[in-house]
């Protein structure tokens, strides 16, 4: 915005009485107007342009005229003091207002520059702000403060209504997948925004979410159900450095614990590394083989034989996976025993991720009344992941998609592009 001058500012903010004195002053020849303009701190050339109009409004020169300004005969010196310090602390007042409004543009500048922060982007808020507070500013006033017509105002009100009209359906259509996968990350939700055909980017998406409290915040929590001090044989790691390239080359097995409102249930999966899909699972009351051996019956019969060639099954060295019975049914069905070495769990990385989606996505935002009812919650959670859940690990690929698949899987762990793709409504297609 450009300032005014002094030059432009002198007759609106003198005092008239203050103006009445100096121009008698100066018609008198009391004083010069550079006198006058030290003194009171006004350009010559107005305090001339004062003495001017003056004598083209009366006529006549000053010298016919002995009291020509006949109201300031009755100003007193104490009042004309009064109005000098008056006068010096309106201007006091003014240079101090045009310096905060300096000072305010720098700060702008400064959030523009070093953060990104453009503050035209919410001139029209303030303008509408400002008008509910002084409302006997015109539109046209208030926008020009800022630099812009009242038709740009209109404009950018239209288009912040239909943004928040697109914030709407946005946020309805983040609520769908909500409550189907509860604590579903950003990116991932971002992608099947995009896959649906909203064209919002990742950083719009995040500060939705945040506007919204709908960020998912991480939780972090560990319990053992490994028990590897026992007298049954351990197999060697048989994966190290081991590349993937079609699925069905290496399946990872792993237990979990799951909450109920009485005790603790164990759920025992079978996970093909490739695709991330789960082939087999089984959740059992007590941390016995019985449900390690049914999930792993249960992904052998899903897949044929054929499929199943040269297939390395790895898991911890828990005495589930490496009880008699667990064994045979490997090795009957001539899969390869790998199992890890140090107790680590990044040797097991695929199968602790799988884990971890699970509770963190679904089981731990749930209270499960039974062990029945958290059987049949289970047995959604696992379709919904199967079919819905992309991975970023697998091309933004889902584990049903990433199963007919063959060759690497490109990794999605940086900013990337997302090719779009058709959305799937699970009910429409009465996957329940």
């Amino acid at each position: 915005m450009q300032q005014k001058t002094n030059s432009d500012l002198s007759r609106h903010y003198l005092p008239r009485q203050l103006r009445h004195l100096i121009l008698q002053e100066y018609l008198s020849g009391v004083k010069t107007a550079r006198q006058l303009s030290e003194e009171h701190g006004i350009p010559m050339s107005t305090i001339h342009k004062m003495g001017q109009r003056w004598k083209a409004k009366n006529s006549c020169s000053f010298v016919s005229t002995p009291n020509p300004y006949p109201i300031m005969s009755r100003v007193t010196s104490e009042e004309a003091s009064e109005l000098l310090s008056e006068n010096k602390a309106l201007r006091r007042r003014l240079e101090e207002a045009l310096l905060r409004l300096e000072g305010y543009e720098i700060m702008g500048d400064i959030l523009q520059e070093e953060y990104g922060i453009d503050l035209l982007k919410i001139r029209s808020r303030t303008v509408q702000r400002l008008k509910e507070r002084h409302t006997a500013m015109s539109l046209s006033f208030l926008c020009g403060l800022f630099g812009y017509t009242r038709q740009a105002y209109y404009k950018h009100l239209r288009r912040n209504r239909e943004g928040s009209l697109s914030d709407t359906l946005l946020l309805e259509r983040v609520g769908y997948y909500r409550k189907l996968m509860p604590r579903l990350g950003g990116r991932k939700l971002w992608h099947l925004l995009q896959q649906d055909g909203f064209p919002v980017s990742r950083d719009r998406l995040f500060t939705l979410l945040s506007e919204n409290n709908l960020l998912v915040k991480r939780r972090k929590k560990y319990s053992v159900t490994t028990c590897s001090r026992h007298w049954m044989r351990k197999y060697p790691n048989l994966i190290r450095g081991f590349d993937l390239e079609r699925p069905h080359r290496l399946w990872v097995g792993d237990i979990t614990y799951i909450s109920l409102k009485e005790g603790f249930a164990y759920l025992a999966l079978i996970t093909d590394a490739y695709s991330k899909r789960i082939v087999g699972y089984n959740l059992n009351t007590t941390l016995e083989r019985d449900g390690a051996l049914r999930a792993l019956r249960m992904a052998i019969d899903q897949t044929p034989q054929q499929k199943r060639q040269g297939l390395i099954h790895h898991s911890d060295r828990g005495c589930q996976y490496c009880s008699k019975e667990y064994v045979k049914l490997l090795t009957d069905n001539g899969i390869r025993i790998s199992m890890t070495e140090k107790g680590d769990p990044y040797e097991n990385a695929v199968a602790e991720r799988v884990n971890g989606i699970l509770k963190s996505e679904w089981i731990d935002e749930e209270c499960f009344e039974s062990f029945q009812a958290a059987k049949e919650r289970i047995d959604q959670i696992v379709i919904l992941y199967n079919s819905l859940r992309p991975h970023a690990s697998c091309d933004w690929l889902t584990p049903l998609e990433a199963e007919l698949r063959t060759g690497k899987l490109k990794h999605h762990w940086g900013r990337k592009t997302v090719v779009r793709k058709a959305y799937v409504n699970l009910y429409q297609d009465n996957i329940f």
